[in-house]
């Protein structure tokens, strides 16, 4: 059972909705754990729909936009004694987001979803990238920064295709 997190934007088209959707669907069917970001809209909201389970903190929760069932890593806090003043749930957030997953399969997005990919290439772990991103962020690809990225560990799918192609491109790429 592979760790899969799916990022993206809040506000997308109905087609990316889709696709977020049916490749959570079918990557639970094939007994993988996938998480998303919590918002009850966009790639998140259809992650949700697809079976997928929302990490969120706390802010999220009082503004009333999280998906239901959502898990809230603002509880995971007291695992850090010494410091239950200190609401970790961001941090947490990241991590289970970002960090931990074998795979993050990342749709268009803002400022958010681009942030988030930073992270992940610093990791150095695989990632799906679904889209037609900025191309003054995929030059930071060819920065000193991100020198060490394997490029077979980056996969990057153009819309368009068929939805069963995508799904069975990111199935082999997890599996490899």
């Amino acid at each position: 059972m592979a760790r899969i997190a799916i990022i993206g934007g809040a506000v997308c088209g109905g087609l990316d909705k889709e696709l977020a959707e049916r490749i959570t669907q079918r990557l639970i069917q094939l007994g993988h754990l996938v998480v998303h970001g919590g918002i009850n809209s966009g790639i998140m909201q259809a992650c949700f729909i697809g079976g997928g389970t929302g990490i969120v903190y706390q802010s999220l929760l009082e503004k009333k936009i999280t998906t239901p069932g959502s898990i809230n890593t603002s509880l995971l806090k007291l695992q850090f004694p010494g410091f239950e003043e200190i609401d970790f749930g961001t941090a947490i957030r990241r991590q289970l987001l970002i960090d931990a997953p074998d795979l993050v399969i990342a749709f268009e997005g803002g400022i958010g979803t681009y942030d988030e990919l930073v992270g992940r290439l610093k990791t150095k772990k695989k990632l799906v990238m679904i889209g037609n991103f900025n191309p003054h962020f995929l030059a930071l690809l060819t920065s000193s920064e991100f020198s060490g990225i394997d490029v077979g560990m980056i996969l990057k799918i153009k819309k368009g295709r068929p939805f069963e192609l995508i799904e069975a491109e990111i199935v082999h790429f997890l599996e490899v």
